[in-house]
C-alpha cells in the first residue's frame, strides 16, 4: 500500500459533503470523489421522529454506498458545531443554538461514526475552526475563500457539484486535509513510509 484513503465528512442533515482523500507515503495528496448527500423534510404531515429517521437511513444508505465504492481506512468529520441561528431581540441581532439543527447534526454524526467503527475504518474529529486555520491561516475565512483554497489546492479535480452547495464537498476536502496533521494519521504514515524502504 502505498497511500492512506480518507474520507472527509462536512456533517449536517439536509446537506452532507463527501470527499475521498488520497494522502501518499511519498508525499503530497489526491482528490479522488466527491459527493453531496442530500434530504428534504417530508411534504405531507408526519410524525419528526419518523420524519428524521427516514431521512438518517438516506444518509446512511448513501454513506455506505459511498464508503463500499472507494473503502477508506481513515474518516475524517468536523465536529457537530454550535448549529447557531440568527435571532433579532429587542432590535439586536443574537446568534443562539438552534436546539433542533443541533439534534438533528449529532443525529448524522453518530450514525456515520458507527458505520465507520463497523468496518474498521479509523475515525478523527476535526474542530471547524481548525480547519479554517490549517486551509486559510485564520478562523474567520468565509465560506467562499475555504471554496478557493480547496479548489487550489486540488487544481486538477474538476468534479465539483455545480451547485452553490459545493462548498459542503470542499468542507469535506477540507476537513480531510486538516486530518493529515492528525497525530494518529501522522503515525500511520510513518509507518507506511517505513513499510515501503
Amino acid at each position: 500500500m502505498t497511500k492512506l484513503r480518507i474520507v472527509g465528512v462536512d456533517p449536517g442533515f439536509a446537506n452532507i459533503g463527501l470527499a475521498i482523500v488520497d494522502l501518499m507515503a511519498v508525499g503530497g495528496s489526491t482528490l479522488v470523489a466527491t459527493e453531496l448527500i442530500t434530504t428534504s423534510p417530508s411534504k405531507t404531515k408526519i410524525a419528526q421522529i419518523a420524519d428524521e429517521k427516514r431521512r438518517l437511513e438516506e444518509i446512511e444508505d448513501s454513506f455506505l454506498a459511498f464508503i463500499e465504492e472507494y473503502k477508506p481506512s481513515i474518516l475524517a468529520m468536523e465536529e457537530p458545531g454550535k448549529c447557531l441561528m440568527r435571532r433579532n431581540i429587542n432590535g439586536k441581532v443574537v446568534w443562539q443554538t438552534n436546539p433542533s439543527l443541533l439534534r438533528t447534526s449529532c443525529l448524522m454524526w453518530g450514525a456515520i461514526h458507527g458505520v465507520c467503527r463497523s468496518k474498521d475504518i479509523y475515525c478523527v474529529s476535526i474542530g471547524s475552526q481548525e480547519v479554517k486555520k490549517t486551509l486559510c491561516n485564520k478562523r474567520t475565512a468565509s465560506k467562499e475563500d475555504m471554496v478557493a483554497k480547496v479548489k487550489a489546492f486540488y487544481p486538477a479535480y474538476s468534479d465539483w457539484p455545480k451547485t452553490k452547495k459545493v462548498e459542503h464537498v470542499a468542507d469535506a476536502a477540507g476537513i480531510a486535509i486538516t486530518s493529515f496533521k492528525d497525530p494518529a494519521v501522522m503515525v500511520m504514515l510513518k509507518k507506511l513510509r517505513s513499510s515501503l524502504c
